[in-house]
C-alpha cells in the first residue's frame, strides 16, 4: 500500500487541475490490489473503480457510500477510457479518503475479496445507523469498556453491537460473557437505566454482566474517534472486529462529536466497574402491555461489585 504522503501529493496535483469533462474523474498513477484504479471527481469526491466481477447490485447508504453497476469514465489524467465498478465516498476529507482506500486495499488482498468487500458495505450500513442521533459521551463510554478490557478478551470487538439499538452491547461468546454498558456524567451516582427486554435478557442469562462507567468532558483529553484508533491497532487485523471498527470510524468520521468533543480517558477507564444484576425478584412474566417498552431507572450501586 503507497503512502499517506503519497496520497497528498495526488490530492494537491487535484487540486491544481480544470475538469475538461463533468464525468470525469482525475486519476492516480498509484492503485490499489487487483489493479484497482481509484481517483477524485469534479466534486472533490473519492471514486475506486472496483473489478466489474465484484458487482451484484447497486445501494447507496446515507448520502455517503454508493456502489453502481459497472460503467466506463474519462480519465482527466491521461484522457483515456476507463471502467470498472465505481464506488463512491462522498466525503473531502483526505485522511479519511486515504483510510478507506487502506481498508478496501487490504480486502482486495485476500482471496475470497468479493465477499469481504460486500461484508464490508453491510457493516457500513449497520454503521450508519449509529450515525442517526450520534451521542458521544455513550458512544466513548462503550469504548473505553471495550479498549479496557481486551487483555482480558481479547477478540472483544468481535462482538460489540455499538449500533446503540442492540439489547445488549456485547453479545456473549465462548470467550467472554454478554456485556451491557451504561454511563451517566454524574460523579456521585451510578443510576442507570435499563428496558424492560434488556432486565427480561438478564434474566433469562444469569451470567451477564452489566459495566458501569463516569464519563467527564476534558478539553485536553481524547475523542471517541482517537479511542478507536487506539483500539484498532491492538486487535488482529484479519479479525471481524478489525473490519467491523474500521467501518465504524469510517462512517462516524462524518459526525462532528465522533472527532471534536473531548472526554478523560484515564477517569472513565478508573471508574470502571463491573455489576452481574440479580434481577429474579422482579416479576415480567406478564407484565402490563404499556410497561413492554418501558425503562426503569436502576441504582447499580445496590448490587455488590463484580469481579472480573
Amino acid at each position: 500500500m503507497f503512502s499517506s504522503k503519497l496520497y497528498k501529493d495526488f490530492k494537491d496535483k487535484y487540486s491544481k487541475h480544470k475538469f475538461d469533462n463533468a464525468e470525469g474523474i482525475f486519476i492516480s498513477d498509484n492503485k490499489l490490489e487487483r489493479n484497482t484504479s481509484f481517483g477524485i471527481n469534479n466534486n472533490g469526491y473519492l471514486i475506486i473503480l472496483l473489478p466489474e466481477k465484484i458487482y451484484r447490485s447497486s445501494f447507496t447508504i446515507k448520502k455517503l457510500y454508493s456502489l453502481l453497476q459497472p460503467r466506463q469514465f474519462i480519465s482527466e489524467t491521461n484522457n483515456q477510457k476507463i471502467k470498472g465498478c465505481p464506488f463512491t465516498y462522498e466525503s473531502v476529507k483526505t485522511e479519511s479518503q486515504y483510510s478507506l482506500l487502506s481498508v478496501l486495499n487490504r480486502l482486495l488482498i485476500s482471496e475470497n475479496y468479493n465477499d469481504k468487500l460486500y461484508q464490508f458495505f453491510e457493516l457500513l450500513q449497520q454503521a450508519s445507523l449509529r450515525r442517526d442521533g450520534f451521542k458521544a459521551a455513550p458512544f466513548f463510554s462503550e469504548a473505553t469498556v471495550v479498549y479496557s478490557l481486551l487483555n482480558k478478551f481479547p477478540s472483544l470487538v468481535d462482538y460489540w453491537r455499538s449500533t446503540g439499538k442492540a439489547i445488549i452491547d456485547i453479545i456473549g461468546s465462548q470467550s467472554n460473557p454478554p456485556i451491557e454498558i451504561k454511563s451517566t456524567t454524574n460523579d456521585h451516582s451510578r443510576i442507570h437505566k435499563l428496558s424492560i427486554h434488556q432486565i427480561r435478557f438478564f434474566q433469562e442469562n444469569p451470567n451477564a454482566l452489566l459495566a458501569s462507567t463516569l464519563v467527564r468532558r476534558e478539553p485536553t483529553g481524547i475523542s471517541c474517534k482517537e479511542i478507536c484508533l487506539k483500539m484498532l491497532s491492538k486487535i488482529d487485523q484479519e479479525s471481524k472486529g478489525y473490519l467491523t471498527l474500521s467501518g465504524l470510524i469510517q462512517t462516524l468520521d462524518a459526525c462532528p462529536e465522533f472527532s471534536s468533543e473531548l472526554f478523560d480517558e484515564g477517569f472513565s477507564a478508573n471508574s470502571l466497574t463491573i455489576f452481574k444484576p440479580d434481577f429474579s425478584q422482579l416479576s415480567l412474566i406478564q407484565p402490563p402491555a404499556w410497561l413492554i417498552s418501558g425503562k426503569l431507572e436502576i441504582d447499580f450501586q445496590a448490587f455488590p461489585e463484580f469481579d472480573l
